[in-house]
């Protein structure tokens, strides 16, 4: 992650993944398990904390984390949760 101003759009995802109760579970190393317990699906996403990447649907379509793409995020809300939790932040 770069240092740097964010939109509204990446605070509300930051807002959403510090407030919204998700576990993190281990899987081969650098991957990490992420379930959103406020989500009515319970799915299970996989993190990807080398990449940073994610394997939810949002990721998917609306995030880029190429530098040139139009999406002002480059982050979902289960990639923001994996790294706050890697380094204790919460």
């Amino acid at each position: 992650m770069q240092e740097g101003n964010i939109t509204k759009h990446q605070l509300e995802r930051l807002i959403t993944a510090v407030e919204h109760e998700m576990d993190i579970d281990p899987l081969v190393e650098p991957r990490v398990a992420v379930t959103d317990r406020d989500s009515d699906s319970n799915e299970a996403h996989v993190v990807d904390m080398d990449n940073l990447t994610c394997t939810c649907s949002d990721y998917e379509y609306n995030c880029k984390p190429e530098e040139d793409s139009p999406s002002d995020s480059k982050y979902c809300k289960h990639v923001f949760r994996a790294v706050f939790e890697k380094h204790r932040m919460l």
